[in-house]
This record gives structure tokens, C-alpha cells and sequence, in this order.
């Protein structure tokens, strides 16, 4: 333990300084120490230790490379999601422009039969025009949506295809509007039309018809009809409506004429047959007449000629006379009551006397023209 000493003894000894050296050794090393003390822990004025400088240093850098990979990570995650939030907005545009398409196409079919309308055939073409440059409209498809787009790109298409749905639901309001005026504008033409001709009919038919009042239903019609096509705001079936009542009132007239029409002409041929008739009693008349004469002549030539023989009666076929005339020379046509008749040659038998037995004589009227004494064989 005494040989541990002295050794020590001995070291400190060799590495003494000298006396020179002694001041400058130990006034560097009392740097030295206070500059690790330094390193180490330093006292503030109140007496805390701080901690060296570069050590603050290191701290704040590694808070902000945490800081920094936070934003980072926070911005890849933000940036993401508005990726996916641009492409959901973008899809869901398509759909709404296929809809408001479907609806278009719908409207548009709806106007088919009025687009045929030509400007000819309405009161104001420009009806015509109007609806022709909707209903021309040429479709346009969405545009697609592809996940590799940028974010950008996806909301530049979101937004076409959203002004694209919105042409598409500015012509479907449209289009009905257009469609109504171009109705209302043909009902309105034919309905001044009708107006011409009722008023033609109405003029026409004074003093025509069988029933007056069909007249006075007809100049109603019109008059309303005239009002009715200076209203601006005139609906189609307002139009049509007073077309109708003009028609109706227009075929009342009509019926009415033909009523009349057809009962003068009943009056003319009843006329015409009770002037025939007339006619036909008047020349019976006078043929009567005529006969009548002829009758007597007849019954003073045959009664001169008739004689009363021995045999039965008998005529003298020199003198006899009849509008029947002669035959082969004189024969004897007065029949007796039994309805016997003598000749020259003999006696014959005769049937009954279906005219009017006078004197013996039978006198049958054949008609106008000719009447005398005879047999009626039946």
C-alpha cells in the first residue's frame, strides 16, 4: 500500500511543470474545464441548468421534418380525396344529362305531328319558325369520365356536362310553349276561315230557309266567333271549340234549305199533278160530249132503218146504219131483250148486254174517241 503511494508519488512528480510552465498549464487547463463544463450544463442567472444550443437546434429540425411528412402525408390524403370527389361529381353529371336527354326526346316526339304545320297554314308563321329551330336542335353526348384525369380535367367535364343537362332542360320548357302557339295559331286561321264561309251562308240563305231561326242561331255564331279571334290570349280549344258551335249553326242552315227546297218541290209536282188531272177531267168532258152526240145520230139512223116484220125484227140492209159499218152489205146489229140477233143469214145467240140496254138497243161506251151501239163480249 506504501509502494502505491510513493509510485504515484513518483508520476506526479515527473509530470510535474516547472515553475515557468506551472502558471500557462494550469490557465489553459482551467479553460479547457470551463469550456466542458460548458458543454455540459450551463447556470442561468437564477441558478437552472440550460441545455446547450445545438442540441436546440437538432430538436427544432426533427420538429419540423415531423411537421413536414405530417403535411406531406395530409396533403396526399386531402389531394386523394378531392380526386375521388372530382370523379364521383363527374359521374353523377352523365346521369343527369341522360336524363334531361330522355326527357328531350320525349317533348320532341310529343311535337312530331305539329312540326308537319307549314307556314300556310297558321295565322302567324313565326309560330312556325320558332318551333322548327327547337325542334331541329341537333343532340350532343356528355363527355366521358375517366379516373386517370387529373382533378382539374374531371371538374372541366363536370362542368360541360352540367351546362350540357341544363340546354337540354332549357329546351324541353321550351319546346311545349312553342308547340301550343303553333296550334293556336292554325286553330285561329281556320276558325277565320269558317267565319268567311258562315257569313257567305248566312248571306246566301235570306229568304231560303224553312225555319228563320236557324239563320238567327248562325249570326250568333259569328258574332262570337269574330270577338273570340281578336283575343290574343285565345287558347286552342276556345278556337276550336267556336269552330265547332259555327259548324253546327252552319249545318242547321243548311238542313233548313234543303227543307225548303225539297217542300217546294213537293208543291210543284203536287201543281203539276192537279193540272194534269184537271187536264185529263176537262178532254173527258168533252169527249162525253162528243159521244153523246154520236150516240143519238146512232140511234136515229139505226131506229129509221128498223122494221117490225112478220118473222121478228128486222132491218132493211139497204138503209141500216152503224158506227160499226158494213160488211159484205147490210147486216142487222140491233139485239133484242133475250139477247137474239137476225141477220140475212139466220139467228144467232148473243151473251148478255153488259153496257146500257135502251130500246132494245145495248149501248156500250168503248172509251174516249168512240162510243156506239154493240156487244160487249167479256
Amino acid at each position: 500500500m506504501t509502494d502505491s503511494n510513493d509510485d504515484e508519488t513518483t508520476r506526479n512528480a515527473i509530470a510535474a511543470p516547472t515553475d515557468s510552465e506551472d502558471g500557462s498549464i494550469s490557465e489553459a487547463k482551467a479553460t479547457r474545464n470551463d469550456d466542458s463544463a460548458n458543454e455540459g450544463n450551463s447556470t442561468n442567472k437564477d441558478g437552472s441548468s440550460a441545455k446547450h444550443p445545438r442540441r436546440k437546434a437538432i430538436a427544432a429540425g426533427v420538429g419540423i421534418a415531423i411537421m413536414l411528412a405530417l403535411a406531406g402525408g395530409v396533403y396526399a390524403y386531402m389531394s386523394r380525396s378531392a380526386h375521388e370527389a372530382a370523379l364521383s361529381d363527374c359521374e353523377a353529371s352523365i346521369s343527369t344529362v341522360t336524363k334531361t336527354m330522355s326527357l328531350w326526346d320525349d317533348a320532341r316526339k310529343d311535337a312530331d305531328e305539329t312540326a308537319t304545320i307549314t307556314a300556310d297554314q297558321v295565322a302567324d308563321s313565326a309560330t312556325v319558325d320558332t318551333l322548327a329551330k327547337l325542334y331541329t336542335t341537333k343532340d350532343a353526348k356528355p363527355q366521358a369520365c375517366n379516373a386517370s384525369d387529373s382533378t382539374s380535367t374531371l371538374r372541366e367535364t363536370t362542368d360541360h356536362n352540367k351546362s350540357l343537362a341544363g340546354k337540354y332542360s332549357d329546351l324541353v320548357k321550351r319546346i311545349d310553349p312553342a308547340v301550343d302557339a303553333v296550334q293556336a295559331s292554325q286553330a285561329l286561321k281556320t276558325l277565320t276561315n269558317t267565319i268567311g264561309n258562315g257569313q257567305s251562308l248566312l248571306d246566301s240563305s235570306n229568304g231560303q230557309v224553312k225555319d228563320e231561326s236557324t239563320r238567327g242561331v248562325l249570326q250568333t255564331a259569328i258574332n262570337e266567333a269574330n270577338d273570340l279571334s281578336k283575343n290574343e290570349n285565345a287558347t286552342t280549344q276556345q278556337l276550336s271549340d267556336a269552330k265547332i258551335k259555327l259548324d253546327d249553326a252552319m249545318n242547321a242552315v243548311n238542313q233548313s234549305v234543303q227543307e225548303r227546297q225539297a217542300d217546294e218541290q213537293a208543291a210543284a209536282e203536287a201543281a203539276t199533278k192537279a193540272a194534269a188531272q184537271a187536264q185529263a177531267k176537262s178532254q173527258m168532258s168533252t169527249n162525253n160530249s162528243t159521244t153523246g152526240s154520236s150516240t143519238a145520230n146512232n140511234r136515229t139512223t139505226t131506229n129509221s132503218t128498223t122494221s117490225n116484220g112478220p118473222s121478228g125484227n128486222s132491218n132493211s140492209g139497204s138503209n141500216a146504219a152503224s158506227d160499226t159499218g158494213t160488211s159484205n152489205g147490210t147486216q142487222n146489229t140491233t139485239p133484242n131483250q133475250s139477247g137474239s140477233q137476225s141477220s140475212g143469214n139466220g139467228t144467232s145467240t148473243q151473251p148478255p148486254c153488259n153496257g146500257t140496254l135502251e130500246n132494245g138497243h145495248c149501248w156500250v161506251d168503248f172509251g174516249p174517241g168512240w162510243s156506239g151501239d154493240g156487244w160487249k163480249i167479256d
